[in-house]
């Protein structure tokens, strides 16, 4: 077989197979550099505006070697001169960078014995070998080492076969005209500031020296007579002083297509180089049955027998030169059954639970099409023709029909259709939704067989999700602001209810009746500005105001009115009047009482949250403030929460290298799953240094302080923001502790939960997959189990972190009880009591208290029959707790 430069390249490139050519020594190998390019070989001649850069590999002038013999070289590369193995000619990123072998040439007399006998060989050998480990000249001042040593790649080749009596290009400094190549280049060198700088290139033909111009040519480059000269390689290939070597025709085809049993096959096996034409031959193994191969085209055509198997064979190619060149290459082909559907049924899904099933075929040929000849799928659910999966979150429930197609991809392809039904099971937990006419920022409270609220987004939508069947009322509320109506009573039986909607009133709630009315938003502003007999009109709801009469005038004080003063209905309410002076007439008009009560609370914390609240109280489940990242709002709550400095206080104090580690895996794990994006700069030292160190300083083990650093992130701005559906939201949780999608029991267990947010990050860091991936990198920092209890518990209930003095006193009165339920309780309660809670409704201090304590959720009927009697005072929150637990 004869040597081939393209089965060279595979050789080296690839490590190719047993019959690759053996290259004679003293072969000199080329290469392009990347994208295929080399100096001299365009019309154009460029240099890189650095030198820094020609001298790490960007020059593009391509690279030389010299084949030793036993699969081995010896090339000049940056590190300098080198022995290594042929493979090595060409880097991985050579390759990728689209560069080229571009073959092996030898002395155009060295088949001549004569002139080249083995010993004047074997001095080449020795003379190359002398050179190992000398400089690579990466200024290229001197390039062929002339009694320095300093090699460019081409330059050593030259100096080797130079000492060996044999000079391949001949001496000389070409600077222009006949013999090369001239090209005018302009640098604009960002990275040099040279600007416009024009300068002359060239490439020599016939000599070894090429002058070139550069802005910064007095850093590289062989000075001879005051101009820089470079030995580029493409000038050493193209001397006729060596010559190409023969090359082999190679297989080119990689691979045959599979088919099918009984199909029509036709494939074509393609082969280059050489001397055509070719013979194609199978010299090993045989074809599938009913399958030929064409000795002079290499096609393998025929119609598969239906008896046919997997084939394993060797084709082999020759050309028609002299010698002759040949190459073999094995090749297999799959012989398959018709394409059929092996699925029989499909699993059921539920109604707005994200559901994804997988079709499974066999036989054909791949990649297989799918399609729905028949039927359509519930609205929310697609199917993936590539890959037959069907996914979504279907929003109807129902049985849903099918004929399912899958056809493959044969080039006649066939098909198999099936009927299926799939079943959507239905829930009870359905939604509700409108807009308050537009108003953002509206608190919107729903009370019914759950209750809950909610605040309008900027274009005044709101949405209550995942709500029991029932008949519910709809009451929005904002600060100086009435609705109509002023709320909607509502039945929801077996679908969601969206257009749950409500207008603004045009007019300020307040107005001085006259020829024309003046409209304020207060009643003391329209009190102030009243004079004596004038009526004084408000609008129907509460306003959260104290007013003084104190001006010796009569006005008349109605309320009551629709939002266009057109009607009255209802009353208006005050929180509280004093009369200093003066008569008030009053209509409609209630002042003070318990209502008016509940709404000044209610009115004083919305004002907190529209400004600088760092957690919602319970009413408002869901929304947290906008106080920037994530990252900002830990460092607020380390500001306000702790108050013993932690500055120098390291986590190395806690935790090993590897735990540390373990620890950055984890925090970026939690801003995967929950934000779907890495840590913003720094952001992991902050959790590192100024987070979890705390777990020491208060004495609670590590788990607690991980699980509280996930709460941080999922109770964030960010994530609220995301608008994640419930069952995104329970995905999340799932991928955050336990590593793994929920599965249907969890799903369904924790829909009803998702408006509790911070409940859902209590029972997922209690459960026991996730102790388990936690204690098995971490030890405790503290034994104390009481203080833990402390601290889970705290946080769970309040949102926040303890101080340590909290769990010293609650810890040392839960330690010395031996965790009696009594006293446990009673800690409990005293949590409660904080300021934490101090605006929670019944029912949501029951299900802090509760998941807090238990790491699940209450039974529902049980919850609200335990709500009813804290509300009537028929009970203490401990006792409502204890009683659960029974």
């Amino acid at each position: 077989m004869r040597k081939s430069v393209i089965a060279l390249s595979i050789a080296l490139i690839f490590a190719a197979a047993a019959n690759a050519p053996a290259y004679e020594r003293g072969a000199i190998f080329y290469h392009s550099s990347q994208g295929d390019l080399i100096y001299g070989r365009t019309s154009v001649l460029e240099l890189p505006c650095s030198v820094i850069k020609a001298v790490f590999g960007e020059l593009k002038s391509g690279h030389v070697g010299l084949y030793i013999g036993d699969g081995k070289i010896i090339h000049a590369v940056r590190a300098g001169v080198i022995e290594t193995t042929s493979e090595n000619f060409m880097t991985k990123e050579d390759i990728d960078g689209g560069a080229k072998f571009m073959g092996a040439k030898v002395p155009a007399d060295y088949a001549d014995k004569a002139k080249w006998p083995d010993e004047r060989k074997d001095q080449l050998m020795l003379i190359a070998k002398e050179q190992v480990e000398k400089w690579y000249d990466l200024t290229f001042h001197k390039q062929t080492g002339a009694g320095s040593g300093d090699f460019t790649c081409v330059g050593l080749v030259e100096y080797v076969y130079e000492m060996a009596g044999y000079d391949i290009t001949p001496q000389g400094y070409y600077q222009g005209g006949p013999g090369g190549k001239t090209d005018t280049q302009i640098y604009n060198c960002l990275e040099t500031g040279f600007s416009d700088w024009e300068g002359v290139n060239t490439f020599a033909e016939t000599v070894q020296f090429s002058k070139f111009s550069h802005p910064l040519e007095y850093l590289a480059g062989l000075e001879h007579e005051g101009s820089k000269y470079m030995f580029f390689p493409y000038t050493q290939y193209i001397q006729a002083t060596t010559i190409n070597l023969y090359e082999d025709p190679v297989i080119v085809t990689t691979q045959l297509p599979q088919t099918v049993r009984g199909e029509v096959y036709s494939q074509a096996i393609e082969a280059s180089g050489g001397t055509t034409p070719y013979n194609w031959s199978v010299v090993e193994g045989t074809l599938p049955e009913g399958l030929a191969l064409d000795p002079e085209t290499g096609h393998v055509s025929g119609i598969v027998n239906s008896a046919a198997q997997n084939s394993t064979f060797t084709i082999r190619v020759t050309d028609s030169g002299s010698p002759t060149g040949w190459d073999e290459k094995q090749f297999e082909i799959q012989v398959l059954d018709p394409v059929s559907i092996i699925t029989n049924d499909l699993d059921y899904a539920f109604q707005k639970v994200s559901y994804s099933f997988a079709f499974q075929g066999e036989g054909g040929v791949l990649p297989y099409h799918w399609t729905i000849q028949n039927g359509v799928l519930p609205q929310g659910l697609f199917l993936n023709e590539e890959t037959g999966v069907i996914s979504g979150t279907p929003s109807l429930c129902g049985y849903f029909d099918l004929s399912i197609q899958l056809s493959d991809s044969a080039n006649e392809p066939h098909s198999d259709t099936k009927a299926f039904t799939l079943e959507v099971l239905c829930i009870d937990y359905l939604d509700i939704s409108g807009n308050t006419g537009g108003l953002p920022q509206v608190l919107v409270s729903l009370t019914g067989p759950v209750s809950r609220t909610a605040l309008s987004d900027a274009g005044g939508n709101y949405r209550f999700m995942n709500l029991p069947k029932g008949s519910y009322t709809v009451i929005p509320q904002a600060k100086e602001r009435f609705f109509e109506p002023e709320s909607r009573s509502i039945n929801l039986v077996d679908r969601d209810l969206t257009g749950v909607d409500f207008s603004t009133c045009a007019f300020l709630p307040v107005r001085i009746l006259g020829n024309t009315p003046e409209y304020f938003g207060t009643i003391a502003a329209a009190y102030s500005a009243a004079v004596n007999g004038e009526i004084i009109q408000c609008q129907k709801g509460y306003f959260a105001e104290h007013l003084t009469l104190n001006r010796d005038v009569k006005v008349t004080l109605e309320g009551g009115f629709s939002c266009n003063y057109g009607s009255r209905s209802g009353g208006s309410s005050v929180s509280s009047l004093t009369v200093t002076d003066g008569t008030v007439v009053l209509s409609d008009i209630f002042l003070g009482g318990p209502q008016a009560t509940v709404a000044a609370a209610k009115e004083t914390v919305f004002s907190d949250i529209s400004s600088s609240a760092s957690y919602p109280p319970s009413w408002t489940t869901g929304y947290i403030p906008k106080l920037g990242s994530v990252e900002q709002e830990l460092m607020e709550l380390l500001g306000k929460q702790i108050s013993k400095t932690i500055a120098g206080y390291g986590v190395e104090n806690a935790y090993d290298t590897e735990s540390r580690n373990i620890l950055r895996e984890l925090i970026h794990h939690f801003y995967r799953s929950f934000l779907a994006r890495a840590p913003e700069p720094g952001a992991v030292n902050l959790w590192l240094y100024g987070f979890l160190p705390i777990a020491d300083e208060l004495g609670v083990d590590t788990r607690c302080m991980i699980a509280q650093m996930a709460r941080i992130i999922f109770l964030s701005n960010e994530y609220n923001e995301r608008k994640r559906e419930p069952q995104g939201i329970i995905a999340d949780l799932a991928s955050a502790f336990l590593r793994r999608a929920q599965t249907l029991e969890e799903m369904v267990l924790l829909l009803p939960w998702t408006w509790y947010r911070s409940g859902l990050v209590t029972v997922a860091a209690g459960s026991q997959d996730f102790k388990a991936l936690i204690d098995e990198h971490f030890l405790p920092v503290s034994e104390n189990e009481a203080r833990r209890l402390v601290f889970e518990w705290y946080s769970a209930i309040t949102d926040k972190l303890p101080e340590g003095d909290m769990l010293d006193s609650w810890g040392r009165s839960l330690e010395g009880t031996g965790f009696h339920r009594e006293e446990a309780l009673q800690v409990l309660e005293a949590i409660a009591n904080t300021s934490a809670l101090q605006s929670v409704d019944a029912e949501d201090s029951i299900v802090r208290l509760y998941t807090a304590l238990t790491k699940g959720f209450p039974d529902k009927d049980s919850l609200s029959r335990a709500a009813t009697e804290l509300r009537r005072g028929e009970k203490t929150l401990p006792e409502i707790i204890g009683g659960m637990l029974q």
